[in-house]
């Protein structure tokens, strides 16, 4: 059975690119809104701080999401690798 088109593209994509592509979503409504409801020269400061609290928060989330998978392949190759060096 094919499938749909969005599922053949986020069939690869992990968690981590998730969190990064809401937030930078987000940041792109968060801009939307404001070039319409907030003045221009308040516009171009806020601009920046929008976006390094979009990175900051995206970092972080995404270093929460990763290191849980990251801890468990460690765990699996830890003792495969004990078992290899016990071989030799």
């Amino acid at each position: 059975m094919a499938r749909r088109p969005l599922e053949a593209v986020t069939a690869d994509l992990d968690s981590e690119h998730g969190v990064w592509g809401a937030a930078l979503l987000g940041e792109c409504v968060v801009r939307t809104v404001g070039a319409y409801t907030v003045p221009v020269e308040t516009t171009v400061w806020l601009g920046t701080v929008i976006t390094v609290a979009t990175m900051v928060f995206a970092f972080m989330v995404s270093g929460r999401v990763g290191a849980v998978p990251m801890a468990r392949m460690i765990a699996q190759a830890v003792p495969a690798e004990r078992t290899a060096d016990a071989a030799r």
